[in-house]
């Protein structure tokens, strides 16, 4: 899961889909003839009747199910310090069911966050261990399971404010309730809301004390 992991830190710019699909095997017909003859040196032209009414109905369609990964967890502080809270993956299906929760432990490591967390009522420096997977999918998703600690060592700057206000093309939009991330990828370095609530589109709930999230991360995983 280094690849995910990583986009996080390049989030404003980064955009990655993993998708597999296995190759379609192929019948023995006239399109994809099994014989080679490879050492036939002799002449004949191939009389050969046979018309191929391969009835094969493999469309891939009935192979893999899609399930879609978001960014999940929640935070909980008081009077200034860090409680507890957790990070990771929710993997959900087509029905929006989960099938699969990644999450990790995060804890205020200690050290002092990156400056400047726009309005934000508390910024920490969070550390993640302990990671855990459970749900019906985790050991079938493609192209890798999700056997829990993906994300156990990483280490970064968050922080929460009430409101922000986002420039869209010049224009203001206020966001509520909203997680900041900040990035250390060179050439995008700062503060950016990870997850927030703006109008109908709520990807967390809850305030300073106590914040859930979860934000549609952008990738897909293929399952049987």
């Amino acid at each position: 899961m280094t690849l995910l992991k990583y986009s996080l830190i390049a989030a404003p710019v980064a955009v990655l889909a993993l998708a597999g699909c296995g190759p379609k095997t192929c019948d023995t017909g006239t399109s994809c003839d099994s014989s080679t003859n490879s050492g036939d040196t002799d002449t004949d032209t191939d009389t050969d009747t046979d018309t191929d009414t391969d009835t094969d109905t493999d469309t891939m369609t009935s192979d893999t199910a899609i399930g879609y990964v978001y960014y999940a967890g929640d935070a909980q502080t008081h009077s200034g310090a860090f409680v507890d809270g957790h990070f990771g993956y929710n993997v959900v299906n087509s029905a929006g069911s989960a099938i699969c929760t990644d999450l990790s432990e995060w804890s205020d490591d200690g050290n002092a966050p990156a400056g400047g967390c726009p309005g934000c009522n508390w910024s920490f420096e969070l550390g993640l261990a302990n990671g855990t997977a459970t749900g019906s999918e985790c050991g079938n998703l493609l192209p890798s399971a999700l056997v829990g600690g993906e994300w156990d060592g990483f280490t970064g700057s968050w922080g929460e404010a009430d409101t922000y206000q986002y420039d869209y093309n010049g224009t203001p939009l206020t966001f509520t309730t909203v997680l900041f991330y900040y990035s250390t990828y060179t050439g995008n370095e700062g503060w950016f809301p990870l997850a927030y609530s703006y109008g109908s589109y709520a990807n967390t709930s809850g305030d300073a004390s106590s914040i859930t999230f979860q934000k549609y991360a952008g990738y897909m995983y293929y399952y049987p």
